[in-house]
């Protein structure tokens, strides 16, 4: 079987997990397309060809290079389209123009005579980031009804994309996101990490991770540390991540924090792979204080290193998280939910028998969310998708 695994320039732990789960399988090639941020990452895999066409995303390019970079890489994604020889083309992220992608691009891909896999890692992305729009959401409809099969990654993203795109259920797969392993574990120590960063070795310390975005509720959360604070002085909230952009929100939450009186570091920068587990290593738990989301990659970071989580009801944490066993989830979105979600997690073991409650998180992650068996799940539907006979270009499959 030879698959062509196209990202987009987006999230390349996802990536490296889903191909190194997948090289491990008999009979398969794969051709990866994306860009400078993958360079190197496959080299290790024998049946992996990476092919670099997206190139640099620097941000910082004048609108015409942007402009000539984007049109460049779509003539060569076209061109690729036409003379490769992988029969399945799995989407896992779609490019800078939305509607040509979801409407255009797969009626050329089916007419390269291409089987079309999509991985919804987000049911209705824009709309999470308050960006929806009917014109989007019509493209979403369109895209999710002319792809052959479509990957999600739990019960209730598949019951969205039926009941509210129209998808053929039967086409729809639950496969389980995958812990991060792109991140190596070196074994770095609580105390160690806790001087190189700075932060004293009693602290009760509060990770809030990744890109901050008004969805992930960074306002949320220093509002329930201010609540828990006036009891608890040993409280550190350490923020590790860049503002995803810079507008009224991100001056608001900092001017909030600065205000609050709360003992905290930020960085506020992008955090390369090689320093993450500085910053799992030194905390207590995890904080996911969001809004809105369908699944965090992030829960799957902190699993890898053995790090509690403590969560809002959004998306499906009440299910990737058990109470008590890998963390907390908050009874509502609120900051007084959230402040008792996090009063009970320093109240149990998972931090007060921290050492043993890292290995167990660990083990259970590797069990529930190993790669091996997701690329089982994820070639099976490959099969799936070649058995589905013709595609009908404007009218999907239904």
């Amino acid at each position: 079987m030879h698959v062509a695994i196209l990202n987009a320039g987006e999230e390349p732990d996802y990536l490296y997990g889903l191909v190194s789960g997948l090289a491990a399988q008999d009979g398969i090639r794969i051709d990866v397309v994306d860009a400078d941020q993958c360079v190197g990452l496959f080299d290790r895999f024998p049946v992996v060809r990476f092919n670099n066409l997206r190139g640099n995303q620097r941000p910082s390019d004048p609108l015409p290079r942007k402009a000539f970079r984007i049109a460049g890489y779509y003539l060569r994604l076209l061109w690729f389209a036409l003379q490769s020889p992988a029969k399945i083309f799995h989407i896992e992220w779609d490019n800078s123009i939305l509607l040509f992608d979801r409407a255009v691009l797969p009626l050329i891909y089916h007419a390269c005579r291409k089987r079309i896999v999509f991985t919804a890692h987000n049911v209705y992305r824009e709309e999470r980031d308050g960006r929806g729009s009917s014109l989007r959401e019509w493209s979403l409809r369109r895209q999710y009804a002319v792809v052959d099969r479509i990957i999600v990654h739990t019960d209730a993203m598949k019951r969205e994309i039926c009941g509210r795109f129209g998808a053929d259920a039967a086409r729809v797969h639950v496969i389980p996101h995958g812990l991060n392993v792109r991140v190596a574990v070196r074994g770095f120590t609580r105390q160690d990490s806790r001087r190189r960063l700075g932060i004293p070795d009693g602290a009760r310390v509060v990770l809030f991770f990744g890109f901050i975005d008004r969805y992930k509720g960074i306002d949320l959360l220093i509002e329930s540390l201010e609540r828990l604070a006036k009891d608890d002085t040993d409280l550190f909230l350490l923020i590790a991540g860049r503002p995803k952009r810079q507008d009224e929100f991100q001056q608001t939450w900092q001017e909030r924090l600065a205000a609050s009186g709360l003992r905290s570091k930020s960085d506020l920068r992008f955090i390369p792979p090689d320093e993450v587990e500085t910053y799992m290593a030194a905390s207590d738990c995890l904080a996911l204080p969001y809004r809105a989301i369908y699944q965090s990659g992030l829960l799957f970071l902190a699993y890898r290193f053995g790090l509690p989580v403590v969560a809002t009801d959004a998306g499906s944490f009440r299910e990737d998280i058990p109470d008590g066993e890998m963390g907390f989830v908050a009874h509502g979105q609120s900051p007084e939910a959230f402040a008792e979600a996090l009063r009970r997690f320093f109240a149990s073991d998972l931090f007060g028998d921290r050492d043993e409650a890292r290995r167990t998180i660990r083990k259970r992650a590797e069990e529930r969310y190993g790669w091996d068996a997701i690329a089982r799940r994820t070639m099976e539907v490959y099969s799936l998708a070649l058995g589905s006979g013709t595609a009908q270009p404007g009218r999907g499959h239904r």
